[in-house]
């Protein structure tokens, strides 16, 4: 038989996940329920006690703290289970999680097949209005009443069983593959799910407003510039800007992921420096450590980045070297010149307001909330939507909450608004915060100081200043303005040999990004420290522990 499941997890600082609830129904031929398993799983310490968060919707705190440990639950759920059982998730994500939660409370998993549902539903739908989406969503746009709230386990697995039941998908369609929806999906002009049409007589991409578009055609559609930027499509005037910085975020994601010292395009005859503009616009980018490997292979270097040998140094505390470092001011991607813009209109508009110092409390509040540069979308207590900053549904609204992406609007049971139409187009992906502010003068003797203040190691080399606290590891590019950060968390990955990776945040100066490290690594530490007194509390049976800072952790460290 098959079984409808769902299962929602809560992610902490860390980046570390752990189940809240599962549910499963398992049906019969028409969908109908012929049995039901649905559990609860109690947080794994106070770092996933998010008890806001959507995952923990449709029950209470006290619930999730009675509730069964990771073990027990999981191991009731697949005594459950019978071998004939095919386990039918909505998406891949739930499915990899669940797998690898089996593997670590040890639990064999039963299941001897599994589906992903929305792959099928998708391909059954393509074309229609509202064909993607969550179940809920699909469901609201064909007027399937669904149960309340989202989020919560048993519902979720409910209103799947109300759309596959609504629309007639029959479960003979789950013994093929399922259709490759994205590829094979095809919409007409303005369509609302299906943002790019690839015109096939003039191979050319378009928004699906295009008045370029030939009428009532059918043509190849996409959701994003993912697929069209793997095919080399060529872009029409109307999407040409978005498709350019598409494809140099894509670039430049890759290379900030790899340990490439110097890339280059595979078709061409020069190699460049990491952060050369000269190559992110290439569909196939390679890279190497080495610059006499570059040289090995033909290629020459850049005359406008001008690579050259990568010579690294390593110092040891508490020597103090004399190498001053300058940066120069680069060409900002796209992403990093709207962070620089809403640094500066949140700047503006604070200054602005609080010059007027009339403000009652909660119109301070407002535009705290408002003017956070880390921000792009925002919705209000007691309210279903969420909005653009520049929405005047927003206006007059209070007790506002914000969001950097669209995902976590819409995860936290907001409807994008209908007058504004926000989109993940608007997502922030980098930011500065509004405390920053440029200081010149800065070098690389300006991080030595605080390194050696703070009884952190350290290493420079011609380009990147690297130190090291007890919760992470950390990369500082010199040669950039604004400054970008790199990290590796040491609590979470240790003994790992996993890569950099970039922080989300931009910082307009060297003693601002060396505070950022050091506030972010302390409530780390804090939140370890207060963990361990706990459990020292209830192993004790007392409530006097001594509080523990993150500056005599790292002294202490450095000097036993």
């Amino acid at each position: 038989m098959y079984v409808l499941i769902d299962m929602e997890w809560v992610t902490n600082r860390h980046g570390n996940h752990w189940p809240t609830q599962l549910a499963a129904i398992r049906v019969d031929e028409e969908w109908q329920t012929v049995d039901s398993f649905s559990v609860l799983f109690r947080p794994k310490d106070i770092t996933f006690q998010k008890w806001d968060h959507m995952a923990f919707s449709g029950w209470t705190r006290d619930n999730f703290l009675n509730a069964d440990s990771l073990y027990p639950a999981l191991d009731a759920f697949e005594h459950w289970l019978q071998p004939e059982d095919i386990l039918c998730w909505w998406h891949q994500e739930a499915y990899a999680l669940y797998t690898m939660f089996t593997k670590v409370a040890q639990i064999r998993d039963r299941a001897s097949k599994v589906v992903f549902l929305s792959d099928y539903i998708y391909g059954f739908l393509a074309g229609q209005k509202g064909a993607v989406g969550s179940p809920y969503k699909i469901c609201a746009a064909r007027d399937i009443p669904t149960p309340e709230p989202a989020h919560c386990s048993i519902n979720d697995v409910l209103a799947i069983q109300a759309l596959v039941q609504s629309i007639d998908f029959q479960q003979r369609n789950l013994q093929a593959p399922p259709k490759k929806w994205v590829k094979d999906t095809t919409a007409l002009e303005e369509s609302p799910v299906f943002p790019l049409l690839y015109d096939t007589s003039t191979q050319l991409l378009h928004h699906s407003d295009c008045e370029l578009l030939p009428d009532n055609r059918y043509l190849p559609a996409y959701t994003s510039f993912k697929a069209p930027i793997r095919k080399r499509y060529k872009p029409c005037a109307c999407c040409h800007d978005e498709f350019l910085d598409a494809l140099w975020d894509r670039n430049q994601d890759s290379i900030t992921r790899s340990d490439y010292n110097y890339v280059y395009s595979k078709q061409s005859k020069v190699f460049h420096t990491r952060n050369c503009s000269h190559v992110l616009l290439s569909f196939d980018i390679q890279g190497t450590v080495s610059y006499e490997t570059c040289l090995k292979s033909g290629r020459r270097p850049c005359k406008h980045c001008k690579p050259v040998p990568i010579e690294r140094k390593r110092i040891s505390l508490p020597i103090k070297q004399n190498k001053p470092q300058k940066a120069e001011n680069r060409n900002l991607n796209g992403e990093e010149r709207k962070a620089l813009g809403r640094f500066k209109r949140a700047k503006e508009e604070r200054e602005t307001a609080f010059k007027r110092g009339d403000l009652t409390e909660a119109e301070r509040n407002t535009v705290m909330a408002l003017s956070q540069p880390g921000l792009a979308f925002w919705a209000s207590k007691g309210y279903s939507t969420f909005h653009t900053r520049n929405c005047s549904k927003i206006t007059g609204l209070n007790q506002l909450r914000g969001f950097a992406r669209y995902q976590d609007a819409v995860r936290a049971g907001y409807s994008p608004c209908r007058h504004c139409r926000p989109s993940p187009k608007l997502d922030v992906k980098f930011s500065i915060p509004i405390t920053n502010k440029e200081r010149h003068g800065e070098t690389t003797d300006t991080l030595i100081q605080l390194c050696t203040q703070h009884c952190l190691p350290f290493e420079y080399d011609m380009r990147y200043f690297t130190l090291q606290t007890i919760a992470g590891k950390w990369r500082i590019d010199m040669s950039l303005r604004p400054v970008r950060l790199e990290h590796i968390n040491l609590v979470t990955e240790r003994g790992s040999t996993k890569k950099f990776h970039t922080q989300p945040r931009l910082f307009l100066s060297l003693k601002d990004t060396f505070d950022y490290i050091m506030r972010h690594d302390s409530k780390l530490i804090e939140e370890i420290v207060a963990k361990d007194n706990q459990s020292q509390e209830l192993a004790m049976g007392s409530s006097i522990v001594a509080p523990i800072s993150f500056d005599s952790v790292v002294k202490q460290s450095c000097h036993p």
